[in-house]
């Protein structure tokens, strides 16, 4: 059997355990001899191959609307959402756009963590606005501001938080990164409330996807 192991320090280790009981010639018990293998290279190669190959997975779905002529940004940013959220295991999650004439996020779909925050405009898109300096408030928009991807399994304590307003789903881990062309900020796939700690692999995988 294997088991995954956290070592105080926070390192994941998993180990393989393998044990058989000996008797006695009278046929009783007399003792059980067993083995412990560290086996934590293979499990993260394991791992790390079945990350590789659900996200080439997605990006092959995704392809299909993104060469289509009658795919809209919309239907896009769904199936990109919906991707996203499953190779990270979040419960919730928003794709947006900075909208060339405001610089506004916008966003072109979201769970309802973001209610409360968001303002709806007529044409009943989602519009995170900008500060009066010019700048994205709170964790949301602190990869729009540094252009940089971050996540944090402790949201409370980071920097850029300020808290969630009333109606926002509680935020227990939350991973952003920036969808860029070249230096131009384009838009955003922000996720939130993973069933697991986020990662520097999570980070990768979902930079593929912007």
């Amino acid at each position: 059997a294997e088991h995954r192991i956290v070592r105080q320090d926070g390192v994941v280790r998993y180990h393989h355990l393998a044990w058989r009981v000996q008797v006695s010639p009278d046929g009783l018990p007399s003792r059980i001899v067993g083995t412990v293998q560290d086996v934590t290279e293979r499990k993260t190669a394991q791992e790390r191959l079945e990350r590789e190959t659900a996200a080439n997975a997605a990006l092959a779905e995704i392809s299909v609307p993104l060469l289509s002529p009658s795919s809209t940004v919309a239907q896009i940013a769904a199936i990109i959402l919906e991707k996203a959220r499953f190779l990270t295991g979040s419960m919730h999650g928003y794709i947006s756009e900075i909208d060339a004439l405001t610089g506004d996020n916008v966003g072109h779909t979201l769970t309802h963590m973001l209610e409360g925050e968001c303002e709806v405009r007529e044409d009943r898109r989602i519009t995170i606005p900008r500060d009066a300096t010019g700048h994205f408030r709170h964790l949301h928009g602190h990869c729009l501001n540094t252009r940089e991807a971050f996540f944090t399994n402790s949201p409370s304590v980071h920097p850029s938080s300020g808290g969630v307003p009333k109606g926002h789903v509680p935020l227990s881990r939350f991973l952003s990164v920036p969808v860029m062309a070249e230096e131009r900020l384009l838009g955003q796939i922000a996720l939130a409330n993973s069933e697991r700690d986020y990662t520097d692999d999570d980070v990768e995988v979902i930079g593929r996807l912007a």
